[in-house]
């Protein structure tokens, strides 16, 4: 009794913690500077928290909602709300001028007048129109850059040419929307190839066709398009409803292990709840099992689908946790409409239907520290017996799961803007496949979790540093081992080989196979000329050394400058 006493007050003690009611905009991009604030505000408990599990989802509306408090703050009272660094101050003013389509405050009007002061009538957008009811804008997308990459004795260059456009907006209170378009041609560095050479598709793209530059003969070039895009609902206070075209993100770290934004977009459905301090999210998504490379021609690819299922809660002490249970499956190109319902435990549903389909389940957890620094983790459970897992150094095949462990540390060391992190993951062969390749976790053949798939361990470590508003550094290295196949076996990594023909039933381990060995370091410095326009400068090393192959290794050294608008730099980082 006392038991339940206890948890009750345990939940009602949440209720604090968790923001009234859902916001009615668009998502901030993670390139924005101002994400990156938002994320040390959050830990250092100076703004609501994102909802649990979903810490890469910052919208707008808290963005606006805290620079509301700061530009009312009182400097001379013991002022709790955000305090802005004077490095940051001019940039925010410019984001401080377009309140008034989220909050009470009257914006800075205009100084240009009649048809000109719709374009660039704050710095934060190319084309700008509002009402009461109101907003739409627009801004264009550009990412052009040309580098070198050297490989054993060899060169090439490597030219990028991305060029789009972007609209937001929202009416009556209520309805908000995005959509975003992109052309790009661009050549590909080697790990690039090695992942078309084996999954036959771009990492983050869809279908393309090849292309070749006059200023770079030799290199292997693509050129595509792609869009997202997505429409919400503020359906009452308490349940939001989305539909669109894009990725989610699950989790507080460098790589997910439940669901990672690394692969193509993909069509979804999307419900999110909300009441008192829980938090519980529905999508629905289309996705196919194929690409155009696989069948050599333009047809329909082949149908699969995914129903998952986010149940969050915020508890005391700035404490998040969430559970999450995703089904893959396909019924001759139709959605199981079994899996439809909304608050049901797939698993036992799937059992039901003669476990037939890819059922994971997982948890996220975060913990923000004192307000200085925050604690996270996850597990992925594909499959496993609780009898051989005890006995886990017989290695048996079928289990399958994963662990994620990490730390971020902004204002590290007391020294403002320099953030911290290092993160471990680390995943058991097999993890993610299915007895029929077409049901593994992947969409165009790209995985949704990891970018390596399974069979590997992993550690990365990187800084981030903000000594002015116009400058950003980041180092990154990322340090880790993968099993390949061996010729005519499967090891475990790729997941979309079926699990029915794994090597051994006992035996097996992480990073079994063919061993590779990989480091990854990057240095990226950009210089913002104009909000959310940036000079960039890219260097990266990677090295790939075989074990098995004495002698055998695969290394390259990139080097790039460019330019860029509303739009991340490329990251190449798998």
């Amino acid at each position: 009794m006392m038991f339940r006493y206890r948890c009750l007050i345990l939940f009602f003690l949440g209720m604090k913690w968790w923001a009234p009611v859902f916001a009615q905009s668009p998502l901030l991009p993670e390139y924005n500077q101002e994400f990156h604030m938002m994320q040390r505000w959050i830990i250092k408990g100076k703004t609501p928290r994102t909802p649990p599990g979903f810490s890469h989802e910052i919208e707008r509306i808290s963005l606006y909602s805290t620079l509301d408090t700061f530009a009312h703050r009182d400097t001379s009272a013991d002022d709790t709300r955000p305090e802005i660094l004077s490095r940051d101050t001019s940039y925010l003013q410019r984001e401080i001028a377009s309140l008034s389509r989220y909050t009470a405050t009257a914006p800075i009007q205009p100084k240009k007048k009649g048809w000109r002061s719709y374009f660039y009538p704050y710095p934060t957008a190319l084309f700008h129109k509002e009402s009461d009811t109101y907003y739409f804008q627009l801004n264009p997308i550009l990412r052009l850059s040309g580098g070198q990459y050297k490989e054993h004795a060899s060169s090439r260059s490597i030219l990028e040419n991305t060029r789009g456009f972007e609209v937001e907006g929202a009416f009556d209170h209520r309805f908000f929307f995005y959509s975003r378009i992109l052309e790009t041609q661009r050549h590909l560095l080697p790990n690039e190839m090695n992942f078309l050479n084996t999954y036959h598709a771009i990492p983050h793209e869809g279908s393309f066709k090849p292309f070749e530059s006059r200023y770079s003969p030799g290199s292997k070039g693509v050129d595509f398009n792609g869009s997202i895009g997505y429409f919400g609902i503020q359906v009452s206070p308490s349940l939001q409803v989305k539909i669109g075209q894009g990725r989610h993100f699950i989790g507080s770290g460098y790589r997910s292990l439940l669901l990672s934004d690394f692969g193509k977009d993909y069509f979804y459905g999307q419900m999110d709840w909300r009441l008192g301090p829980l938090f519980y999210r529905n999508i629905y998504s289309s996705m196919v099992a194929r690409t155009h490379q696989d069948l050599n021609k333009d047809a329909l690819l082949p149908k699969k689908y995914m129903a998952a299922h986010v149940l969050g809660l915020n508890l005391p002490y700035s404490i998040q946790i969430a559970l999450y249970e995703a089904v893959i499956h396909t019924r001759n190109n139709r959605f199981e409409l079994s899996y439809l319902n909304p608050i049901i435990f797939y698993k036992s549903l799937e059992f039901n239907l003669g476990s037939p389909d890819n059922v994971l389940i997982g948890g996220d957890a975060r913990w923000d520290v004192a307000h200085r620094f925050n604690l996270y983790g996850q597990l992925v459970i594909d499959e496993f017996n609780l009898t051989y897992l005890k006995q886990y150094q017989r290695g048996w095949w079928a289990n399958k799961f994963g662990i994620q462990l990490g730390a971020f540390y902004p204002d590290a060391l007391g020294i403002r803007h320099l953030d911290l992190r290092i993160e471990y993951n680390f995943v058991r062969p097999y993890t993610y496949s299915h007895r029929d390749s077409i049901r593994s976790y992947a969409h165009y053949n790209q995985p949704l979790a990891h970018p390596w798939g399974a069979n590997f361990k992993e550690l990365i470590t990187s800084i981030r540093y903000q000594p002015s508003h116009h400058w950003n550094l980041d180092l990154s290295w990322i340090s880790g081992c993968r099993g390949l196949d061996k010729s005519g076996e499967n090891n475990g990594s790729n997941i979309l080989i079926s699990h029915l023909y794994h090597v051994t039933p006992f035996g097996n381990f992480v990073c079994q196979g063919e061993l590779h060995q990989i480091n990854w370091l990057s240095f990226n410095l950009s210089y913002m000329f104009l909000h959310h326009y940036y000079l960039d400068m890219k260097w990266l090393r990677r090295y790939e050394m075989v074990e098995d192959r004495p002698g055998v290794s695969d290394g390259f050294t990139y080097l790039s400058i460019g330019i860029r608008a509303n739009i991340a730099m490329n990251s190449f980082n798998f």
